[in-house]
């Protein structure tokens, strides 16, 4: 049956724990459905839920059963052992069964009138139905009497059990203060036992994952049989195909309330009030809410406070416990108790101008607490610095007390997580900053990727066009050859005033021309082997740039040397490194066509494993959308017929044979500047670098851009 025939909205909420549940007697953590998002850790009021390795787990000694954990995780995660099997198992036996319904039910079931509430779950098999609310109207005078008997002490109410659950835990210095009362659970669980000639079974629906714990108390144990949430009591309805509209209504069964059931409303400040006429208002401290009691409590413990009564409710009475359904507004919730109680007999005002109440005779109604302090032993200054480090916090201006992780202060969230309660990625400045360092990480790691693919699509190309390069050669190198040869033979059988000898003669110097192309073109593609030798880099630069300046005697151009004195000796191929500088070189003399400063550099790496080989000049530049370009086999800057636009491609493919790289920096106008970088050893042998390496294939370095001939 839909959840719309019921006119209960929505589907029944599943309990029960499934799958990779840790339960812990009553609450538990599905580390399946866990997203490691900490809301449960940083709400608990108690500290009781421990961030371990992304995820939590419910500490349950240190629970005190606010549900605080339930209302704020999305996911479901946090979940409770269910005690339907235990009830469906009572309503099957021969013994009678009271559902006692807490008074906030009104909230909890919007759509239902109180009638037809009693009538559905006596429907579903509960012998009577009885209104919780009753218990107030039985601790109510002894709370009265426990004021009057002493007005110098501070009495702290015991209505709420993740009060006293919490006092006894982390602030054992209250415990004398605490109301030796049951909670109205208990009352009316032991009046209902009572006042029966014959054995009964107490059902307990509530909105408070306390009750749920308080009948493990050994205190109390035995008084309630069970107890289940209000959805689940829903869902128990839904299962049994109980429809609204044909629900017929019935009253509540005895005993009937009187100021319980605005309890909910004015709290135990009415019936307080009204016994003392010396007690002011002032003298009464009411926290609705989990952060309002644990900061009350704490202040109660640890200061010279004195207050006559002190009610740490941690959940609005019930209007805003786990249970009740989140669609209503807290004004809604507190207008359906108000109306319900008003219709049932009496008014708001008349709860509040409650006097003196006579006890109920004959029932025992008291109970004791015991301190068990769980307290963590506080870790020393040294080490709560080292945690604070931990999360980069090394200044007090790097102390913000954001108060993001669950924590006040930045050193309560580092003694927490020495404690073991909290994870380092709880506290918010700290992951921020994390997120911002992987961030940049990422981009600088898909900068490299970037140009690492760039590499590999240039390299690629460089191969393929080495293997039709070498191709080519071959086919036009013997057809050139003959060509030549009977140029020659044209010229030298032609007179020198033969005007057909000139043509003869420029047919023999262009063909000449095309052979140094196809000869660039064979050195571009051929398997070239590395002979390897230590060698002085000094030297052959200096005996490079000797080479260089007899090709270009006038080039008024200064040679500049930066090269580090202890410069050790490096493993290349001696005779192509030079064949690459005298490239690069020739190109930079000739890109300074007015002079300028040639500059040449050599050192080594901070950790001695590479070498890092700079030649700079002061020439013309390179243009912005060329520099991707240069190292592509035929692409030149220099004018038509003074470059073959091979040169660099082949000093490409020398590098790449040393496992090295080269990088160009250029600015037009300004010079160029190419880095070579060079391992100090080759790790593999020179007979193993050959092939692809020489058309421009290997690893490190990028494609970089020449000012010349490339």
């Amino acid at each position: 049956m839909p959840d719309s025939a019921l006119g209960l909205g929505g589907g029944p909420r599943r309990i029960q724990a499934q799958g990779a549940c840790w339960i812990v007697r009553v609450i538990g953590t599905n580390t399946r459905k866990c997203r490691g998002c900490y809301s449960c850790v940083r709400r608990c009021p108690a500290k009781a839920i421990a961030a371990r390795g992304g995820k939590t787990e419910i500490i349950e000694d240190r629970c005190i059963g606010c549900g605080e954990c339930i209302k704020v995780c999305g996911h479901g995660a946090i979940q409770l052992e269910s005690m339907l099997p235990e009830v469906r198992g009572y309503l099957n036996e021969p013994v009678e069964t009271v559902l006692a319904l807490d008074s906030c039910f009104p909230a909890a079931f919007p759509s239902l009138s109180a009638g037809q509430l009693v009538a559905a779950a006596k429907h579903r098999g509960f012998d009577r139905v009885v209104e919780g609310s009753f218990g107030i109207d039985l601790i109510a005078p002894l709370y009265q009497d426990l004021i009057l008997r002493d007005r110098r002490a501070t009495v702290v109410s015991t209505v709420s059990s993740a009060a006293y659950r919490y006092v006894c835990h982390f602030a054992p210095s209250l415990v004398p203060r605490l109301a030796p009362i049951v909670s109205p659970m208990i009352a009316v669980g032991r009046y209902l036992k009572a006042a029966s000639d014959h054995p009964i079974r107490v059902i307990y629906a509530t909105a408070f994952l306390g009750h749920r714990m308080e009948i493990l108390d050994p205190e109390v144990a035995g008084v309630i049989d069970a107890v289940v949430t209000f959805e689940e009591l829903r869902a128990m309805f839904f299962r049994q195909g109980i429809v609204r509209d044909l629900l017929v209504e019935e009253p509540f069964d005895e005993p009937h309330p009187t100021i319980g059931r605005f309890y909910p409303i004015a709290g135990a400040r009415s019936w307080i009030l009204g016994c003392d006429p010396t007690l002011s208002p002032e003298e009464i401290a009411v926290s609705l809410n989990a952060e309002e009691s644990v900061h009350a409590l704490r202040d109660l413990s640890t200061t010279d406070l004195f207050v006559r009564f002190v009610e740490a409710c941690f959940s609005e009475r019930g209007l805003d416990a786990v249970f009740i359904p989140k669609g209503l507004s807290p004004l809604a919730r507190r207008r359906l108790v108000a109306d319900y109680a008003h219709a049932a007999g009496g008014t708001v005002e008349h709860a509040r101008r409650v006097g003196k109440l006579e006890p109920f005779p004959g029932i025992d109604l008291s109970r004791g607490f015991t301190a068990r302090d769980l307290r963590l032993p506080t870790p020393p200054d040294r080490e709560v610095l080292e945690a604070l480090a931990r999360l980069e916090k090394h200044t007090d201006e790097d102390l913000i007390d954001c108060g993001a992780c669950g924590y006040e202060t930045c050193w309560e969230g580092a003694v927490a997580l020495i404690q073991g309660l909290a994870d380092e990625n709880m506290c918010l400045p700290y992951l921020i900053d994390k997120c911002r360092r992987t961030s940049l990480e990422l981009r600088r790691t898909n900068r490299k990727l970037a140009a690492a693919q760039e590499q590999l699509v240039h390299s690629e190309k460089l191969a393929a066009m080495g293997q039709l390069a070498a191709g080519v050669a071959h086919e036009i190198n013997n057809p050139l050859g003959t060509v030549l040869i009977y140029a020659h033979l044209l010229r030298d059988q032609l007179e020198e005033d033969d005007p057909k000898r000139q043509d003869a003669e420029t047919i023999a110097q262009e063909t000449e021309r095309c052979r140094k192309i196809v000869a660039g073109l064979l050195n571009f593609a051929r398997q070239s082997k590395l002979n390897l030798s230590e060698s002085d880099i000094r030297r052959l630069l200096e005996d490079t740039v000797r080479e260089a300046e007899a090709q270009s005697p006038d080039h008024g151009v200064d040679v500049r040397y930066e090269i580090d004195a202890d410069l050790p000796r490096i493993e290349l191929d001696p005779d192509q490194i030079q064949q690459v500088f005298l490239n690069l070189i020739v190109n930079a003399i000739e890109a300074m066509t007015r002079g300028g400063t040639l500059t040449l550099g050599a050192r080594t790496s901070t950790d001695g494993r590479t070498m890092q080989v700079t030649i700079s000049d002061t020439g013309t530049g390179i243009a912005k959308e060329d520099l991707s370009r240069l190292f592509t086999p035929f692409f030149t800057t220099k004018p038509i017929g003074k470059g073959t636009g091979l040169g660099l491609a082949i000093a490409y493919g020398i590098i790449k044979m040393h496992r090295g790289g080269i990088e160009v920096h250029s600015e037009v106008g300004r010079g160029t500047t190419f880095t070579i970088t060079l391992p100090m050893k080759q790790e593999i042998k020179p007979e193993q670098i050959v092939g692809d390496e020489a058309a421009g294939l290997g690893t490190g370095g990028e494609p970089g851009g020449a000012s010349s001939d490339g």
